[in-house]
């Protein structure tokens, strides 16, 4: 008798916990890169992230690879670069997120069942304050990226996990959630309940409508963010302590903090403790 294993994807092994120390390098440098204190370009060497953590080069590798798999990094031989997106990347990669978010969203309208559309309710069950809380824009993250997860988990594909990571990368995501200001934030949570009632009743018009324009809202702040970015980008090696002067958050947006790593599925989607 033949015994078959199952193979598990290599972006999934990347994305499962690396252990607690793992862990907090992947969030700190996460965080460096998004503040910028990782600038956009600039070159990370395994064995000089070891050195100054005081870790092996094989777990440093691990850590880096991780962040590859969400686009905060690529890769550059034996060594990788913060990534360095022009105007262009961003407008292609939301144009992407758009195409297959606005097809997912009208396949989903005719295979949804109850306990689906619980699950998306039950994610922007929430209200912002009024200015928007760092700990609620980090809260917000976790709801979004697992609101449309839970989308593509319902169509029972492998793969789903994989066309989300190619489409809409976690740091594209991040992006594009920060670069809104607070009330542009609220009316995103609003949109995402009418959405959410238009996935229910089948109400295709209404799911257009309210995707493409999302879309086009993301496109252009998250480019016009990218000035703050490009400004700073260069072709240095990283400073391994992470204390470079970082981009300041505009006065209009909530601060982005370090923050957690994404839920691989609902259960994990539940064990976080939302104030």
């Amino acid at each position: 008798m033949t015994l078959h294993t199952h193979r598990v994807p290599a972006h999934q092994l990347l994305e499962q916990s690396i252990g607690h120390l793992g862990d907090t390098l992947f969030l700190d440098y996460r965080h460096a890169i998004i503040t910028a204190r990782l600038q956009p370009g600039q070159l990370i060497r395994p064995d000089r992230m070891a050195e100054h953590n005081q870790i092996t080069v094989t777990y440093a590798t691990k850590i880096l690879d991780a962040l590859a798999v969400h686009h905060y990094l690529q890769t550059a031989g034996e060594a990788y670069r913060v990534t360095n997106w022009t105007d262009e990347d961003i407008a292609d990669l939301i144009a992407a997120t758009g195409e297959m978010q606005s097809a997912l969203q009208l396949r989903f309208t005719e295979r949804q069942t109850p306990d689906d559309i619980a699950k998306l309710y039950q994610t922007l069950a929430f209200r912002f304050s009024n200015p928007i809380s760092p700990q609620q824009l980090e809260a917000f993250h976790i709801r979004f990226w697992s609101y449309f997860h839970q989308m593509l988990t319902s169509y029972k594909i492998e793969t789903h996990r994989t066309i989300n990571l190619a489409t809409s990368p976690p740091y594209l995501r991040r992006r594009m959630l920060n670069a809104l200001s607070h009330s542009e934030l609220a009316e995103l949570h609003a949109n995402m309940k009418t959405l959410t009632k238009a996935l229910e009743t089948g109400n295709k018009d209404t799911i257009i409508t309210l995707c493409h324009n999302q879309i086009r809202i993301f496109a252009d702040n998250t480019i016009a963010d990218n000035a703050r970015y490009r400004a700073v980008s260069n072709n240095r090696e990283a400073n391994y302590t992470l204390t470079t002067d970082a981009i300041s958050t505009p006065a209009d947006r909530p601060i982005a903090l370090r923050g957690y790593r994404e839920p691989l599925g609902w259960d994990q989607y539940l064990a976080f403790q939302f104030a």
